[in-house]
This record gives structure tokens, C-alpha cells and sequence, in this order.
């Protein structure tokens, strides 16, 4: 079960990492540069703007901050493959959250993306 944990936090940390830069676009004087647009740009821009971006944080706008939102979807899938639900697997996620929101810290300041 840990080797299957260890992957499923580097998995999902990529994939928290990618949703952040396809939802990324530059801003100026209001302005948003066509060229600048991710596929997921308009789910950052809506987010922000109207639910503000302290409250967008973990949908979209910091990776240490999505791993509360995209690490809990990692639990039902986890009962799909076949995990039962048990205190193991509660603690688990106690666990599992906070690792995966360090790990995109780490990722982030480090490689400065």
C-alpha cells in the first residue's frame, strides 16, 4: 500500500502542477494577452473574479493550496480500485493531504515554476 501512496502522491502532485500552468494566462491593464492563454486560462480567470482569489486558491490559483481540493479526489478513487474504507485508510488521508501540498511547495520554489 505505501509504494502504491508514494506514486499516487508524485502522480497526483503532476497533476496539480499541470491544471495550475494550463489554467495560467498574463494580465495587463486588464488586458489578457491571447498568446499567453493555457487551455484551462478561463477557469482562473473566473475563479478569481468571482469568488476572489483568496477563495481561489485551492480550486486553481496555488499548488501547496490544491492539494486540499485535488488530494481529496484522490479517496473515492481509491475506494473504486479497491481499497475498503477503514481507520488506515482515514488516517491516511490525514497523511496524504499535507504530503502532497509539501511536495508542491517543494516542486514549485525549487524549479521556480
Amino acid at each position: 500500500m505505501i509504494n502504491d501512496i508514494l506514486f499516487t502522491l508524485l502522480l497526483n502532485s503532476l497533476v496539480i502542477l499541470g491544471v495550475y500552468h494550463s489554467a495560467d494566462y498574463t494580465e495587463t491593464n486588464g488586458e489578457i494577452a491571447e498568446d499567453s492563454k493555457g487551455v484551462l486560462w478561463w477557469v482562473r480567470y473566473y475563479s478569481i473574479h468571482y469568488l476572489g482569489y483568496f477563495a481561489s486558491k485551492p480550486i486553481i490559483t496555488c499548488t501547496a493550496c490544491m492539494a486540499s481540493i485535488w488530494g481529496t479526489l484522490y479517496f473515492p478513487l481509491m475506494i473504486l480500485q479497491g481499497y475498503e474504507l477503514n481507520t488506515m485508510t482515514a488516517l491516511t488521508y490525514f497523511i496524504y493531504v499535507p504530503a502532497l501540498s509539501t511536495i508542491n511547495r517543494i516542486i514549485q520554489t525549487q524549479w521556480l515554476l
